[in-house]
């Protein structure tokens, strides 16, 4: 009888270590609150999707994975919710998840993108993608889920702004210039001189269109000049150098702007709070960094709210702070690795 019960218990520990591991599910319902877009690390395949539960004021971590049982993709840049779908763009995997907002469940892939970097939705049913390695922007449709067109730039495309049936969109990767596209004929009409390497785009309420340019890095082969801030006039094309930063030490970066449109907010090691009306470099910051990795920057649009994105080391995971509108930091969450773009739930 001992034999025999042996054997039962080796056949039954055998069965259940051999049987598959299953998924836990996970209950998730982003009704309020955000996403936060986890670049991860280039070639790492570590990109991750967090959400913060404004409700709960808790984080739940690789939501992405865990909905749909396999990894986000290599660098994660952007999300946007059009037509109550999520668009997230994974460049380096060349593709475009498409997702329930409320949960992260997969919905359908758009492919044949070189780099997706960001997304522009246009109108109803049509959104542009810029690109980091190639000379077109993609045109997405944003009901059926297909990659339908290019508009030929020339140069890799990074953050882009709608007006008036225009767009406008920088060319970050070793270029100069913001270019203008028709977004009723989707072709390219003409080009901005700027400085060197403008990464962030925004608008204020006087119609005033603004560009940071991080100046490049030491060793850029397109050269390092000191970060800079541009204005143009959408109506003429005309840009004119509004600030010069104080030194070289650092890379200006993540341009954004408040909610009544008259306050501009950016990253240089800390983070400085700009008014339309200013035109000297402010004396003090709005939050210092106090050795933190600013990364990125997004303002609440329906609170008094900023989110400060910290990568720290680039390699572990990051962090995000909030802030009220009068500089008070409200509380820190964890994240995944190099946290990014910010995409809020509409209420």
């Amino acid at each position: 009888m001992n034999i025999i019960f042996y054997i039962i218990s080796i056949l039954l520990l055998l069965f259940t270590s051999c049987k598959k591991e299953e998924q836990p599910i996970v209950q998730i319902d982003a009704q309020q609150g955000f996403y936060v877009v986890n670049e991860g690390n280039f070639t790492w395949g570590n990109s991750s999707l967090s959400f913060y539960d404004e409700q709960k004021n808790t984080v739940e971590s690789d939501i992405f994975y865990k909905m749909n049982g396999v990894p986000l993709g290599d660098v994660a840049m952007d999300m946007k919710i059009i037509n109550n779908k999520g668009f997230i763009t994974v460049n380096n995997s060349g593709m475009i998840y498409v997702v329930e907002p409320n949960n992260a469940k997969h919905v359908a892939t758009i492919t044949n993108f070189t780099s997706p970097r960001f997304i522009l939705p246009i109108n109803d049913s049509i959104a542009y993608v810029s690109d980091l390695y190639s000379p077109y922007i993609s045109i997405i449709n944003t009901k059926n889920f297909q990659n339908v067109g290019q508009i030929f730039v020339g140069r890799s495309t990074e953050t882009m702004l709608l007006w008036k049936n225009k767009v406008f969109a920088c060319n970050w990767s070793f270029g100069s210039k913001v270019y203008v596209m028709d977004a009723l004929q989707h072709r390219c009409i003409d080009s901005i001189q700027v400085g060197l390497q403008p990464n962030s785009i925004c608008i204020d309420k006087n119609e005033t269109i603004w560009v940071l340019c991080d100046g490049g890095y030491y060793g850029n082969p397109v050269g390092h000049e000191i970060s800079s801030l541009w204005k143009i006039n959408p109506y003429t094309f005309h840009a004119t150098k509004q600030l010069t930063f104080p030194s070289l030490n650092y890379p200006a970066k993540s341009l954004a702007i408040n909610n009544s449109l008259d306050s501009l907010y950016f990253i240089w090691n800390d983070v400085y709070k700009y008014s339309i009306s200013d035109t000297l470099f402010p004396q003090t910051a709005f939050v210092n960094s106090n050795g933190a990795n600013f990364y990125h920057i997004s303002i609440h649009p329906y609170k008094p709210e900023i989110i400060i994105c910290n990568a720290k080391n680039y390699t572990s995971n990051g962090e995000i702070s909030i802030w009220s509108i009068n500089g008070q930091l409200i509380g820190k969450k964890m994240v995944g690795i190099n946290p990014g773009t910010i995409c809020f739930i509409t209420q």
